[in-house]
C-alpha cells in the first residue's frame, strides 16, 4: 500500500518575508549602481578637475617640461570611466616618481592640493658641489656634477682652473648619471677631511682613486699626498698636520713637494722636485 506525502506550501507570511528580502536586495543593488553612476557623472565636472599646475623651486629644469609630464600623467581615465585629472583621483605618487626618474637633478619633490582645480609642484634641485670625472676617458667632457651627498646628477660643462673639487675614479655602470659615486656617509666624511686640510694651509683640488686600495690627492701648490682608502681619515689628518706643522717643514717646501706618502702608518716618505 502506497502512502502519499503531503507537500506543504509556504505560508503567506513566509512568502511575504521572501518578497521583502528580495526587494531589499534589489534596492541595495540599485542604490549601489545609482551611486556608482552618480560618482562617474560628478567626476566629469570641470569644477573638480585639474586645469592649473604651478611649478616652484626649479632653476635648471624648464617649467614647460615639468608641466608636460604632469599633464601626460593626468590625461585619460581610470577604468575608462573616471578622469585621471580629477582632484581627488589624480595619481600624485606616480607623478612624483616619474619626475624623480626623469630628472636626476631633483632631490626632493612634493605635489600638493591648492584648490579644486589647482595643484602645485614644489621641488628642491640638487646643487653642484664637486665634479666626478671618468678616469677611463681622458677628456674635459668626461666630468659630471656631484651634489653634497656624492650623487652624480648631470653632465658638467668644461671648466678651466679649479672651480670645483674633482674626484677621479672608474664606475662599474656605463650610465653615470643617477649613480652614487661614494656612499653618502663616506662622502661626507671625505668632504670634512678635505675641508679640514685648509686649516693647516693645504689646498686640495682633486682626489684620484689610484686602485682599489689607495688615494692620490692633488694639491693646488703642485704636490701630491698618498693615503690608503681603508685608513682612518682622522688618523691621516693628524699625521698630515703633524708633518706640515712641524718646524722642519716650511712654506717653500710645500711648493717644492713632489709627493708625501702617508700609507705606511707612522712612517712618512717624501720626495721633492
Amino acid at each position: 500500500m502506497m502512502i502519499r506525502r503531503k507537500h506543504h506550501r509556504p505560508s503567506k507570511l513566509t512568502q511575504k518575508r521572501r518578497k521583502v528580502f528580495l526587494f531589499k536586495i534589489g534596492g541595495g543593488v540599485f542604490s549601489i549602481i545609482a551611486l556608482f553612476v552618480g560618482l562617474v557623472y560628478v567626476s566629469q565636472f570641470e569644477e573638480f578637475n585639474i586645469s592649473d599646475i604651478s611649478v616652484d623651486g626649479n632653476s635648471t629644469i624648464a617649467e614647460k617640461s615639468i608641466k608636460g609630464i604632469v599633464e601626460e600623467k593626468i590625461s585619460g581615465k581610470f577604468l575608462f570611466l573616471f578622469p585621471k585629472s580629477n582632484i581627488l583621483l589624480y595619481p600624485r605618487t606616480d607623478i612624483e616618481a616619474t619626475l624623480l626618474e626623469a630628472y636626476k637633478g631633483i632631490k626632493e619633490i612634493n605635489i600638493a592640493f591648492e584648490d579644486l582645480q589647482s595643484i602645485s609642484v614644489t621641488m628642491d634641485e640638487r646643487k653642484p658641489f664637486a665634479l666626478w670625472c671618468d678616469k677611463e676617458v681622458i677628456d674635459e667632457e668626461s666630468c659630471y656634477f656631484l651634489d653634497e651627498d656624492g650623487f652624480i646628477f648631470t653632465k658638467a660643462p668644461s671648466f678651466s682652473g679649479n672651480v670645483y673639487f674633482r674626484y677621479f675614479s672608474i664606475l662599474s655602470s656605463d650610465e653615470h648619471v643617477g649613480q652614487q659615486f661614494m656612499e653618502k656617509t663616506e662622502f661626507q666624511e671625505m668632504t670634512f677631511f678635505l675641508l679640514s686640510l685648509s686649516d693647516i694651509g693645504l689646498t686640495p683640488v682633486a682626489l684620484d682613486e689610484v686602485d682599489d686600495a689607495d688615494y692620490e690627492m692633488h694639491l693646488e701648490e703642485g704636490g701630491k699626498i698618498f693615503f690608503g682608502q681603508k685608513q682612518n681619515l682622522s688618523f691621516v689628518f693628524d699625521s698630515i698636520q703633524s708633518v706640515f706643522d712641524s718646524d722642519e717643514f716650511n712654506e717653500e717646501d710645500l711648493f717644492n713637494l713632489d709627493y708625501a706618502d702617508f700609507r705606511f702608518g707612522n712612517k712618512v716618505y717624501f720626495k721633492f722636485k
